[in-house]
């Protein structure tokens, strides 16, 4: 009942009679003697709210008033400044059915009694759904009754069956660390509130993006399949840029799942390593999800899978960022400026569990220059003198150091500090070093048989261009050059497009390659029978201009079907002019250069097991060394003494009176002798040539006079 104030007042009320006689019946007792006795009896079921003491109700029963007086409360205090709730009691008859929509269907959204002012207040299958945009508390005096589940909990057992869509808890678990905490989000069955399912999902206001402004793009190269794409057509080949699309952050938080190292910090290295996309920052190494290039978030926060991503920092007493790296088949071997680091595994996977990251060598490594493979072992470049060497590594193992040997140290001052461009050409066993903004080339060329390095050799050239940039495509060393201009160096022992067929002086019928610098072919055009002069078009394609052509020996062109050679006469600002009726010839024409060749000091070699040795406390002098040449034009040898003046030698291809005009200017093969008397500690050979013909030496051979000098006492 209720009255006034008072609410859901609920009590039984019960009245029980019997008969009995009166207290003075007659001698007869008869029917009127007989009366009824009736006893009322109150049970309080429920106190409702609002009533105080003196409160009464009047209820009629059977057409009987019973008025019911409250003679004491109980006051339970709870605050409370959104409202309260307290549902009316249900049927105290066990055998009626009692179902939760009859307690939740009395909550109301507003302002008064058993109402809550909150911005949401609905119900959803079992329980009652409460939302506000700020934030509020639920208590309960029956916790067994009402189970709150508000957006932290203990336990996953504690979570409703019936929830609205998309409501997020946080899991505690334990409480005394958020490493084992964990989000879960309601499902429900169609994106609709009420049964459904919890899970994993992204922790409150945790951001979920990597900034792709900030991370690194993909440059695909692509053949075009029409004409849509402005300024490429059907077939051609084109590079497209783009944004890769990088994986969300979905589940955890900061402390679960936190952020790849490489947010907030510089990336020094982007590479690939065991099917994952990684990133060198700081002393620290971030790959990817194996298989997924672009995720760097695990898919659950509960357990660490085996292809999750990979944070891992190096552990060194000196300061260490990373700057390179080069994969190996047994790890990725990493270079900082002082030391080099290995990641690599003794599992057969690569996971989060068993990656490491070992300290396997302090050497010296330039930033300025990527390391390069060399098939088995690695090279990389060291500027912390005032000349860079070239180190080799090699034997690198997971457990025990590396073999490293300076390569350079037979030639220590050849290459400038600041070397910065490195490059391979495993197919020609060559290393090529360069310093940008310079125009010298510096090569290593290297021969290697049964993991064993054979013969090795130094050489420079120098292209007379500044250089920005190189590197080796399809057996071919590209230069680019100041002003964006684009040189090809090709490496292959047989260039076809460099080669011309003609008789030598012996009249031999020979193939053989021409060598300028800028070489082109083109058509020799009109002749003037009165200059006695053929103009000759040549774009100059190494940049020069007029002015240029006096850093040069000379030009020349070459008739690609005769192998006759022709030299540049003049320069009429537009055409070079060249001497004779070459009109219509096809010719190469290009720009000489001077090779050079410094052999190394002439000892006597002994074998000492599988090495040879050079004996060098013995006494040696050379008379007259012995070159044998193969196809070669003029050679000029140069003995360059210490203390005295220097010898030069020249040997012209043509033979005294014994040759026609109009032949190639070379001989299939020839033997030079240069005579010498000195000691061999006391002079220098230089080799040379300028020509455009082939330079092709075989081998060298000496005479002289050896002596051990062993010393005996007696």
């Amino acid at each position: 009942v209720s009255s006034g104030s008072g609410l859901h007042l609920t009590f039984r009320l019960t009245t029980t009679g019997q008969v009995a006689v009166q207290s003075n019946p007659g001698s007869n007792i008869d029917g009127d003697d007989y009366v009824g006795i009736y006893a009322s009896n109150v049970e309080l079921l429920s106190g409702g709210f609002g009533w105080t003491v003196g409160d009464t109700v009047t209820v009629n029963m059977k057409g009987v008033n019973y008025t019911v007086r409250v003679t004491d409360t109980q006051e339970i205090r709870m605050k409370h400044n959104l409202g309260h709730f307290r549902p009316a009691p249900t049927s105290y008859d066990a055998a009626m059915d009692i179902s939760a929509d009859t307690l939740l269907g009395q909550i109301q959204q507003g302002v008064g009694t058993n109402k809550l002012n909150l911005s949401v207040v609905e119900k959803i299958g079992n329980g009652i759904y409460l939302a506000s945009n700020q934030a509020f508390q639920v208590h309960t005096r029956q916790p067994d009754l009402w189970k709150i589940t508000n957006m932290e909990t203990n336990s996953v057992t504690d979570l409703p069956r019936n929830c609205k869509h998309g409501f997020t808890v946080k899991v505690l678990n334990s409480g005394e660390s958020a490493l084992d905490d964990f989000y879960l989000k309601f499902v429900g069955d169609g994106n609709a509130d009420g049964a459904g399912r919890w899970e994993e999902t992204i922790g409150f206001g945790v951001k979920t993006t990597l900034d792709p402004t900030k991370l690194p793009k993909t440059l695909q190269r692509k053949q075009a399949t029409d004409n849509s794409i402005s300024g490429v057509s059907q077939g051609e080949i084109y590079f497209e840029l783009n944004t890769p699309n990088w994986k969300l952050r979905e589940v955890g938080d900061n402390d679960t799942n936190p952020l790849p190292e490489i947010v907030g910090h510089t990336i020094s290295q982007t590479f690939l390593h065991r099917n994952r996309l990684g990133f060198l920052t700081e002393d620290k190494v971030v790959l990817s999800q194996a298989g997924d290039l672009y995720n760097f978030f695990q898919d659950s926060a509960l357990v660490i899978g085996a292809s999750d991503p990979i944070n891992i920092a190096a552990s060194s007493t000196q300061p260490t960022k990373f700057v390179d790296c080069i994969e190996t088949n047994t790890g990725l071997v990493i270079f900082a400026e002082t030391q080099q680091f290995m990641l690599h595994t003794d599992s057969d996977t690569l996971t989060p569990e068993t990656g490491k990251l070992s300290n396997i060598s302090t050497y010296r490594y330039s930033p300025l220059a990527r390391p390069v493979s060399l098939g088995t072992t690695i090279a990389f470049a060291d500027s912390a003198g005032v000349n860079t060497r070239f180190m080799e590594m090699f034997d690198i193992r997971r457990e025990g150091e590396p073999q490293v040997i300076e390569q350079s140290k037979v030639v220590p001052t050849l290459m400038p500090e600041g070397v910065d461009i490195v490059i391979n050409s495993r197919e020609n066993n060559t290393v090529f070093f360069i310093k940008s903004g310079t125009d010298e080339i510096f090569g290593y060329r290297y021969f290697s048989t049964d993991s064993k390095r054979v013969q090795s050799a130094w050489f420079k050239w120098d292209i007379h261009a500044d250089i920005r940039h190189a590197f080796v495509l399809d057996d071919a060393l590209i230069v680019i050059t100041s002003g964006y201009k684009m040189l090809e160096f090709n490496l292959q022992r047989k260039d076809l497009t460099r080669v011309v067929t003609g008789d030598d002086y012996r009249h031999n019928s020979e193939t053989y390659p021409i060598h300028m610098d800028g070489m082109e072919t083109v058509t020799a055009g009109s002749y003037s029978s009165s200059t006695d002069l053929t103009t000759v078009p040549y774009s100059n394609p190494l940049g020069h201009g007029t002015d240029g052509l006096n850093s040069f020996k000379e030009i020349y062109a070459v008739n690609t079907t005769s192998g006759e050679v022709f030299r540049m006469e003049s320069y009429d600002g537009s055409n070079f002019l060249f001497h004779g009726n070459i009109s219509g010839q096809s010719l190469t024409v290009g720009i000489a250069f001077s090779l050079a060749i410094l052999f190394p000091q002439i000892y006597v070699k002994k074998k000492a097991g599988e090495a040879t040795v050079s004996d060098t406390t013995a006494s040696l002098t050379i008379q007259r060394l012995h070159f044998n040449c193969g196809a070669s034009s003029q050679v000029e040898v140069s003995i360059l003494p210490v203390g005295a003046d220097p010898g030069h030698y020249t040997f012209d291809t043509p033979v005294n009176d014994w040759y026609k005009a109009g032949k190639a200017p070379f001989n299939s093969r020839q033997t030079v002798t240069v005579p010498v008397y000195q000691r061999n500690k006391n002079f220098e050979i230089v080799v040379a040539s300028n020509s455009p013909g082939p330079f092709d030496i075989r081998s060298m051979t000496w005479e002289g006079n050896y002596t051990p000098m062993y010393h005996q006492r007696v």
